[in-house]
Order: structure tokens, then C-alpha cells, then sequence
């Protein structure tokens, strides 16, 4: 049987597999190794640009909410000033 046998237990995705996962190790160049880095600094940046577009969707979110609860309070502000003074009108008369 010899090795031929074992290797033929494994599907031929596995031995792809197995064979990329050692190309690295088994290269004496390190373009394939710098490459692969470079590809994952890649995807490192996008999910970084990814996860910022998201915090500044978020931030503006925030700052929208935070307006409305101005304008809320400066209203309720001049409602009691309204109130307050008709109070005083009232009671001065």
C-alpha cells in the first residue's frame, strides 16, 4: 500500500488544503509569504473602515437625538416662562 494509500483516504479539497497550508514553510522565496500578509493587512483595513463608517453612523445618530432633546427642553424652557409669567399677571392683578 505505502504512502500512495494514506494519501487517498483524504478527499483531494484535504491534500489542497493541507498543501497550501505548507507552501509557506516549504518556499524558500517570501513573496508568497509577504503576499498572503499583505492580503491581511487588506482585509485588517477594511474591517477597520468598516467598523469606523458604523462609529460615525452611530456618533451622528447620537448627536441628532441629543438636538432633539435641546429643542425639547428649550420648548418646555419657554412654556414654563409662559406659564410662570401668566402666574405672576394673574396674581399681580
Amino acid at each position: 500500500m505505502g504512502v500512495r494509500g494514506l494519501y487517498s483516504k483524504y478527499s483531494e479539497e484535504d491534500r489542497l488544503n493541507e498543501y497550501l497550508r505548507a507552501v509557506d514553510n516549504l518556499t524558500l522565496n517570501a513573496e508568497n509569504r509577504l503576499l498572503g500578509k499583505v492580503d491581511d493587512f487588506r482585509k485588517q483595513e477594511q474591517e477597520i473602515h468598516e467598523l469606523k463608517r458604523e462609529k460615525d453612523k452611530e456618533i451622528q445618530i447620537l448627536k441628532e437625538m441629543m438636538q432633539l432633546i435641546f429643542e425639547k427642553q428649550d420648548r418646555e424652557d419657554k412654556i414654563w416662562e409662559e406659564f410662570n409669567s401668566d402666574v405672576d399677571k394673574n396674581l399681580g392683578s
